[in-house]
This record gives structure tokens, sequence and C-alpha cells, in this order.
């Protein structure tokens, strides 16, 4: 059923479209979340000064009951892991490379005699166009790594979005509030307004 030559990050980008394609046609269970319950002031206007990420609270308390997420959520863990172990060693190669000839630099810097430093220079910067040219598919390859764990990123943000907008959506049509306390407001504030018009005439 798998096509051949997918890679880790192909199919876990795979996995999240079709999560997030899905997710608007799942109906949410009835059960307001934890985060958007009136008890919970952490979202009041008095403590706006503290930031909260809603979108993230709520996704996580759905996360917890729904497998397909649970799924995404193990498998983006595993990913990034995955991610850390294969460039580990490559990157401690390149650092000691970019060392050396940081150093081999410096060194070349002290030489007194012209003719020899400008002969040494140019052994040491052929010698660092062909570690260039060594590395170059390696350079290639970590810059697709890059491209697909930025387009990673945003599509779990996406689906983070997605997958949580029913609950708000839900929560706005069962907790809006009436009218009337702004309306018996307006008419306390329209008898003020006559209450201190009148001596003013």
């Amino acid at each position: 059923m798998f096509v051949k030559n997918v890679t880790p990050y192909k199919l876990l980008l795979a996995l999240i479209i079709v999560f997030t394609s899905v997710s608007c046609r799942n109906n949410q269970k009835k059960v307001q979340p934890k985060a958007l319950e009136d008890k919970n002031t952490s979202y009041s206007i008095a403590s706006t000064r503290s930031y909260t990420d809603l979108v993230e609270d709520l996704y996580k308390e759905l996360a917890t009951n729904n497998p397909e997420l649970k799924s995404i959520e193990a498998k983006i863990k595993m990913f990034s892991e995955v991610q850390i172990d294969s460039i580990a060693s490559y990157s401690h190669f390149v650092e000691k490379n970019n060392s050396y000839y940081n150093t081999a630099n410096q060194h070349i810097e002290t030489i007194k005699d012209s003719l020899i430093r400008d002969e040494i220079k140019s052994i040491v910067t052929h010698h660092l166009a062909q570690y260039n040219s060594r590395v170059a598919i390696h350079n290639e390859l970590l810059k697709r790594i890059e491209t697909n764990q930025n387009k990673i990123s945003d599509l779990y943000k996406a689906l983070k979005i997605i997958k949580t907008l029913p609950l708000i959506d839900q929560y706005q049509k069962d907790n809006l509030p009436g009218t009337s306390p702004f309306d018996r407001f307006i008419k306390q504030q329209e008898e003020i307004i006559k209450l201190i018009d009148k001596p003013t005439k």
C-alpha cells in the first residue's frame, strides 16, 4: 500500500494533511473543554496581562482523548528525536572542520614572511574548496530537511487551529450571553442622562 522511497518526513506530512482535511467533518462531543470552563479564570479580562495560548491548551486537551491526534503527537515526537540523531554526527564533523580552518587562518596571519604567508593561504584556500565540495551533497540534504521541517511546523500549527475551531464554535453557541443585561444597563444610562440633563436646562 505504501509507495517506495517515502521519507519519514513525507509520511508525517501526509498524515497531517489527511487528518487536517477530515477534521472539519468530525463532530466534537458536546463536552465543554476545561480550558473554556467559567471557573477557569486564566482567560478572564483581569488576567490578560499574562499571555495564555488558548489554542494550545484546547489542542492538548483534545489530543489527550483523540486517538488520531495521539498518533500524530507520537510521530512528531519520534521524528524530532530522529532528526537530532540524524544530523548530530555531521554537525560535530562540521564544527571540527570549521574550528580547524579558523585556527589555520589565525596561524597564517602570524606568518611574517609575506611570500610564505601567501603561499600557505593559497594552499589552505584550495583545501577548503575541496572540503566544501565534499560536503556539498550533505548541505543540500540539510536544506531539504529544513524545508520539510518548516512545512511540518506550518501544518502542525494549521492542524491545531482547524481541530480547535469546532470547540470554540460550540462554546460560542452554548455560552453566548443574552442581551438583557445590556438593555438594562442602557436604560440606566438613559435615566442618568435625563437626571443630569434636567438641571442644565
